[in-house]
């Protein structure tokens, strides 16, 4: 029988985009090898989970760039299995890095098994908790990112970015890119 796959997905938030994708993964995990590849139902059944660290309202939406409060007309959380991790963070929120901070995530991580972590970026407290917790225990990670090539930034800010990703990039297993 072929090793176990379990992998834990950790986002900030439900994006609209995102759950569709989710719904594949979990309609499809036997077929893609999460689970046992031979196994039953069941053992495939907890084969993947989505960890989200902050449960944006309609004027969280609103914030984001959005400009009118509003709740999401598709379905953001049917057909794939996720929870919300819990937020310690003095302010919880999208708009600055310490406000998605789930310490528990390392915990669960382990406790439960994962084998593989793929984070939806790296610009929030969350993201790194993972990281390091998936490190210290040899849990493969996988990133998923996409480029903002058009976006203008200070010349101090590229040098930041370019010294943090030449430091975080090569220490992932795999990267998953748009």
């Amino acid at each position: 029988m072929s090793p176990k796959i379990k992998l834990a997905i950790v986002c900030t938030h439900p994006i609209q985009y995102f759950s569709p994708w989710f719904r594949f993964l979990a309609e499809q995990a036997p077929r893609l090898g999460l689970g046992l590849r031979l196994g039953n139902a069941e053992e495939t059944k907890n084969s993947f989970e989505v960890f989200y660290a902050h449960k944006q309202t309609a004027k969280g939406q609103a914030e984001a760039g959005f400009g009118v409060e509003f709740e999401w007309d598709v379905p953001v959380l049917e057909g794939y299995p996720y929870r919300f991790l819990k937020n310690v963070s003095k302010r919880p929120g999208l708009e600055w890095f310490g406000g998605c901070d789930c310490p528990e995530i390392g915990e669960i991580l382990v406790r439960e098994g994962f084998t593989h972590v793929l984070l939806i970026g790296w610009h929030k407290k969350v993201f790194w908790q993972a990281f390091w917790a998936a490190k210290k225990v040899g849990i493969k990670l996988l990133s998923r990112g996409d480029s903002q090539l058009g976006m203008t930034t200070s010349p101090p800010k590229r040098a930041v970015k370019y010294l943090l990703y030449r430091f975080l990039l090569p220490r992932f297993d795999a990267h998953l890119f748009v």
